[in-house]
């Protein structure tokens, strides 16, 4: 019965593990296109500014994409952040139940071993 409980703890340990690295592997994707779409963003905003007035509507719009891109990179790095320290906790009780499990297999074959001997 307890063998069983180990067993559930880490799988179900295993499994999150295994969801927080792919949430980190699409956040990780997502930052690097935020990043690019704030190159793209900053570069298009540089051209304007010396092509236009800082009071044209132009100038306004690129502007306020530029400032969209520079919040959309913030937000995609702090969720990036927070899912990586998650990733590493999960990483480090992983490993915790890992071990436990590999010693209750452990106890487990060398009981089935015991009661083996004793029937023969």
């Amino acid at each position: 019965m307890a063998f069983e409980k180990i067993q559930d703890y880490f799988i179900k340990v295993d499994n999150m593990h295994t969801n927080a690295r792919n949430v980190a592997a699409e956040l990780q994707k997502k930052y690097e296109d935020a990043r690019y779409n704030l190159c793209i963003a900053f570069h298009s905003f540089h051209v304007i500014t010396r092509l236009y007035a800082s009071t044209s509507e132009v100038y306004i719009y690129k502007k306020g994409e530029y400032v969209d891109a520079v919040d959309a990179e913030i937000c995609a790095y702090e969720a990036l952040q927070d899912i990586t320290e998650h990733y590493n906790r999960m990483s480090k009780i992983s490993g915790i139940a890992k071990q436990a499990y590999n010693r209750a297999v452990k106890m487990r074959m060398e009981v089935f071993f015991k009661f083996r001997k004793l029937r023969t």
